[in-house]
């Protein structure tokens, strides 16, 4: 956790195939993540929950999910609206995934090289596990 008066460290939190960030799981991982001192960004794949519909409406594995990680990745980083409490170096700011999401966030990790960390929960090696 972050000392008196410094800037909380953040990490941005992904859930998994056919989940939301209304889940139990996510919620459950970002208390705990908020209770060890970090504030926590939960994030929603493109139509799945409060996200906005796309115009292909289906599940997709890495097409343009990574992309939506990175924005809740530099909207956590930048915070632009002030809801975090102001912007913070790049190497304060992680990523945090399960299922689908831990796949996601492992293809964004390997995207962006200014993400300090990662934590894959659960990933699936190739989509394919999960259809058989």
């Amino acid at each position: 956790a972050a000392a008196a008066g410094s800037p909380t460290p953040r990490v941005v939190l992904q859930h998994g195939f056919q989940s939301n960030s209304n889940e139990f799981r996510q919620q459950m991982l970002a208390y705990s993540m908020r209770s060890l001192g970090f504030d926590v960004l939960l994030n929603n794949f493109r139509d799945h929950c409060y996200s906005d519909n796309s115009s292909t409406h289906i599940y997709e594995w890495g097409h343009a999910y990574p992309y939506d990680l990175l924005g809740a990745w530099d909207a956590a980083r930048t915070d632009p609206t002030g809801e975090f409490g102001g912007p913070l170096p790049a190497a304060q700011v992680g990523l945090m995934g399960l299922s689908l999401g831990a796949m996601t966030t492992l293809s964004a990790f390997g995207m962006e090289g200014e993400i300090p960390a990662a934590w894959a929960d659960s990933a699936p090696f190739v989509a394919g596990t999960v259809f058989a």
